[in-house]
């Protein structure tokens, strides 16, 4: 059996199924790229249980062509294929595939697909439908505070709630909290926990995997246990975190007593500048908020001092309150509007902070001691 295709059709093919192919695993199955030719499509699938991609192109070839490749040993072998000539795949039926194009040889371990996991896809239509671009940009929004804590699931993922006008994505590692909010004009309802995992995972994987689909409508389905997003004539499943999620509304402040409305780009320069004098475990600035001036400063025994101020429109009473600078710009990195409102009340009290002109987008960043 064998089938042939230009490498600038296989290549991006292999490439973008490549992230769910594990890399480090007992069962080699799980590590390859699942290639099959039917109708004159050829279609590229990989799964490590968890994460699964699924994604086709035109090819010419056998009907009934399948084989299954290490994936990494397969893009590695496409990409050093000269570009001007189409590259044919051989499986020989003693375990090994020829890859070969002009004068270029490759021999490659393989097995059949009867040896790898079938990837289930959605079996009915699709529950919600969203553009691409508005899934990006919540993920965006949100999921640097996701907890990268794997023995805690319910908070090393992002929670997505579809329904009553809007699609939420909500995160937190129990020092912060993330909520980013679009509209959603339609009726369906929807709730899942999307994995994180350290390193790589589900999350990484779609924010790709939507980036490649820009501009297009992306269906959504929630099925056995996993959410299938399809664009583009390729599809996306993910293993969902059978967790409850916190329930995030309690710890979102009902009111502050003092809002303090500051530059969100000076501000953000103002606090990657300071937090190189702060202490490294703790990572602590304090914010001096008063009526015109909002001062930040840092010290520690091995890095020295350091301190910057930005102005301020401050609504309420003075106030010192210590926080992670890390956080604080990881939040001010996620908004882009021009201003943002930092709201808190004690010095222990959680602060929030929201984009001037957005308010259902909202960052909560506990206080530290310093």
């Amino acid at each position: 059996m064998n089938l042939t295709t230009p490498k600038r059709t296989i290549l991006p093919l292999i490439q973008s199924v490549e992230p769910a192919a594990a890399r480090k695993s007992t069962m080699p199955a799980l590590g390859t790229i699942q290639l099959s030719l039917s109708g004159g499509m050829l279609t590229a699938r990989a799964t490590d249980l968890y994460l699964s991609l699924v994604a086709s192109a035109e090819a010419e070839g056998d009907d009934g062509f399948g084989v299954a490749i290490d994936a990494r040993a397969l893009i590695d072998r496409v990409k050093a294929m000269p570009d001007d000539a189409p590259v044919t795949l051989d499986v020989n039926g003693s375990g090994q595939t020829v890859i070969k194009a002009k004068s270029r040889r490759f021999v490659v371990p393989s097995m059949p697909l009867a040896d790898c996991p079938t990837i289930k896809a959605p079996t009915g239509e699709a529950t919600v439908s969203l553009t691409a671009d508005k899934l990006t940009s919540l993920i965006r929004r949100t999921r640097f505070s996701i907890s990268t804590d794997e023995t805690r699931p319910h908070v090393n993922s992002a929670n997505l709630i579809i329904g009553d006008g809007s699609v939420r994505m909500v995160s937190t590692d129990g020092h912060r909290l993330s909520l980013a909010v679009e509209e959603y004009g339609g009726k369906e309802k929807l709730q899942a926990l999307i994995p994180l995992f350290s390193g790589r995972g589900p999350i990484d994987a779609l924010e790709k995997f939507l980036t490649r689909n820009a501009g297009a409508d992306v269906a959504m389905a929630l099925e056995f246990g996993q959410l299938f997003f399809s664009a583009g004539g390729a599809m996306l499943g993910t293993k969902l975190v059978e967790a409850q999620f916190p329930p995030y509304e309690q710890v979102i402040p009902k009111s502050v007593e003092s809002t303090a409305k500051v530059s969100r780009v000076a501000l953000l320069g103002a606090v990657e500048a300071v937090r190189v004098s702060a202490d490294e475990a703790k990572g602590g600035v304090v914010f001096s908020f008063t009526d015109g001036k909002l001062r930040l400063s840092a010290v520690s025994p091995n890095k020295g001092e350091g301190q910057d101020e930005v102005g301020c429109e401050l609504d309420g009473k003075p106030a010192k309150i210590g926080l992670n600078a890390k956080y604080v710009a990881d939040v001010l990195g996620a908004c882009s509007a021009d201003e943002v409102t930092i709201g808190f009340s004690g010095e222990l009290d959680p602060v929030v902070v929201r984009e001037v002109g957005n308010e259902a987008d909202t960052y909560v960043v506990m206080p530290m001691r310093t």
